[in-house]
């Protein structure tokens, strides 16, 4: 569930653009690994045993999908508002692929 923020009349999404509030920049590894599996923003921040709730959620799928595989996390900047982050993000992923030739293996497309 997505909660809202109301601005005059008109609520405001988390997901939006538009959005003012605690919002994190996060990195998800693969531990062995040198380079970042994916990089996210979120700002579900309500900790879940300590990790932020989307963190957390992200992490249990993951360990779903590779069963073999065990998974870190570590954020790397916490913004007051959502494009902020978004733009560390998608500057993190594009630094990723200039460096690997391709995008980290969690993040499917620029944004």
């Amino acid at each position: 569930m997505v909660s809202s923020i109301v601005v005059g009349a008109k609520a405001v999404s988390k997901n939006s653009n538009a959005y003012v509030g605690k919002t994190i920049v996060y990195e998800i590894t693969t531990k062995g690994l040198s380079s970042a599996f994916r990089y996210g923003e979120s700002s579900q921040t309500k900790l879940v045993n300590g990790i932020p709730n989307r963190i957390q959620t992200q992490l249990r799928e993951l360990k779903k999908l590779y069963p073999g595989r065990e998974f870190g996390h570590r954020i790397i900047k916490v913004f007051d508002n959502k494009l902020d982050a978004k733009a560390l993000e998608r500057g993190l992923i594009e630094d990723f692929y200039d460096l690997h030739g391709c995008m980290p293996e969690g993040n499917k497309v620029f944004r």
